[in-house]
């Protein structure tokens, strides 16, 4: 039995299988980007671990001997599946299933989120979404304590308190009035928030402090001044409220979203001002390539829904007497 001469490496099998699909030594080196005494030394060493020869000389160069022929059909084939490797690596690991985990309120889940999440899947089917609703002042701990890969929030907590996460401005929202198309309001081109006195006003009272500038919607007090027949919080369900005429509606959107033929919306931004959507992430934490692809998707078709939305004439749907 040969006593092994060194174990078996690559470089010594792509040096034999070159040598004996060219025919040659130099040639073999010089496909290989190797100097020709280097090949030599590595098929000798694969010719000591053999004991046997693996080529024999001709006067044009080399030629496998019965066990050089033996040892190509075998090693060639292997050496096919470990270049695959990498390409293989990648194909499992694009059709592995990947989990993105989101904090963020109900709102920004069924107004903004989701036609993100629609779109990202379609590029991405093998990523799967987990969505922890929670109010605003939940998300910044639901990131802190990795529940939660991204947060997405338009107030963030106390930042010394959370010193691991990472906030940083992703987008912007308008604040805006929902009315149905009969409300008395709604044949006014442009709202005032002091019009709002006298008429039942619902809001997420809870989170005021969602809004950009609360202070004058705190001032007018509508909650004192008017009937507040419905304390919600979901936006599907207030807007259901506002078409069963429990009220108008303040929230934050983007106009032109939601269109129904029995509301109306105008745009209170002017004396609201705008409000910043945050994104939150762990410091330090790597996440999934998918994880960041997603974030950037978020930005980007939400900041041009924006910009597309300034760069539109501003109209106001009229609205029908009832």
């Amino acid at each position: 039995m040969p006593t092994p001469y060194k174990e078996l490496s690559l470089p010594q099998l792509r040096s034999f299988c070159e040598t004996a699909r060219l025919g040659s030594l130099s040639a073999a080196a010089a496909s290989l980007g190797l100097a020709q005494p280097t090949v030599w030394k590595l098929v000798h060493a694969l010719e000591k671990r053999f004991g046997r020869p693996l080529f024999e000389t001709d006067p044009r160069g080399c030629r496998p001997t019965e066990a050089g022929r033996l040892l190509y059909t075998l090693a060639s084939s292997c050496l096919t599946n470990v270049d695959s490797l990498p390409g293989r690596v990648r194909e499992l690991l694009d059709a592995a299933e990947i989990r993105v985990t989101i904090a963020s309120t109900p709102r920004l889940f069924a107004e903004d989120l989701v036609p993100c999440v629609a779109e990202f899947v379609r590029r991405r089917p093998n990523a799967r979404f987990v969505f922890r609703e929670m109010e605003t002042d939940e998300v910044t701990r639901a990131v802190d304590d990795g529940r939660a890969q991204l947060g997405f929030t338009p107030a963030v907590g106390d930042r010394k308190q959370y010193p691991r996460v990472v906030c940083e401005p992703w987008y912007a929202l308008d604040v805006l009035l929902v009315l149905r198309a009969d409300h008395p309001l709604a044949r006014r081109k442009r709202v005032r928030l002091k019009d709002l006195a006298g008429h039942p006003v619902l809001f997420p009272r809870t989170n005021l402090n969602d809004f950009p500038n609360p202070a004058p919607l705190a001032a007018l007090r509508l909650d004192e001044r008017s009937p507040q027949w419905v304390d919600a919080r979901q936006a599907s369900i207030l807007r259901r409220c506002v078409l069963h005429g429990l009220g108008s509606l303040l929230l934050l959107g983007r106009p032109g979203e939601w269109n129904h033929p029995d509301l109306t919306e105008r745009v209170m931004s002017p004396e609201l001002g705008k409000s910043t959507i945050y994104l939150l992430r762990q410091a330090g934490v790597d996440h999934h390539l998918l994880v960041t692809e997603f974030a950037e998707l978020v930005r980007a078709k939400l900041s041009a829904a924006a910009d597309r939305k300034r760069a539109r004439p501003a109209t106001a749907r009229p609205g029908r007497r009832g």
